[in-house]
């Protein structure tokens, strides 16, 4: 779903005439973080740290929300995953912010320069467009597989590594295992 957000961002980008950054947390993400540019990211917010390990609820809402609180940008996007479902509302509880979630169309209002956040609501029978006016970051994810994913660029587009460092906490949840499903 990422070419997905960078896809979409870049056309909230020609609209806004911002940058499109990304935030990356892990152990060794560096070659992910090369990668994102190559997408068209401008610039990369980096976490590289051991301790953060495979996807932890608790450590990634507090980084994500660090970044977001220190960084400020007007919109942040995120996937309508599994992982991102879960990451955002906490993340969005914590910086006192909205979220839309499951957008299937994103576009900017021409007048107040508002993100507009279109999404289907009662059943899928109406599309409902919500507009955050009052908090930022504007906070949505994007619906799988609905919006036009970013290709990668032949080396033309420059884009910065940003090395964050921020401590992180000992994890309150230990993945002791994990075992893929079976399909019988």
């Amino acid at each position: 779903v990422v070419p997905e957000i960078i896809g979409a961002a870049g056309e909230l980008k020609k609209a806004l005439q911002r940058p499109i950054n990304a935030i990356l947390l892990g152990g060794k993400v560096r070659s992910m973080a090369e990668q994102l540019i190559t997408y068209g990211v401008d610039e990369v917010w980096m976490v590289e740290n051991p301790g953060i390990g495979d996807f932890n609820e608790d450590i990634h809402a507090d980084l994500v929300a660090k970044i977001l609180m220190d960084r400020k940008p007007e919109i942040f996007l995120g996937g309508g995953t599994i992982m991102g479902r879960s990451l955002l509302p906490r993340v969005a509880a914590r910086i006192l912010t909205g979220l839309t979630a499951d957008c299937t169309e994103l576009s900017i209002d021409g007048d107040r320069k508002l993100l507009r956040q279109t999404r289907p609501a009662f059943g899928g029978n109406i599309m409902a467009t919500i507009l955050c006016t009052s908090h930022r970051p504007q906070m949505a994810t994007v619906r799988h597989k609905v919006m036009q994913a970013a290709q990668a660029m032949d080396g033309g587009h420059r884009g910065r590594i940003v090395e964050l460092d921020y401590h992180v906490v000992k994890p309150r949840i230990e993945v002791l295992e994990f075992v893929p499903e079976r399909m019988d």
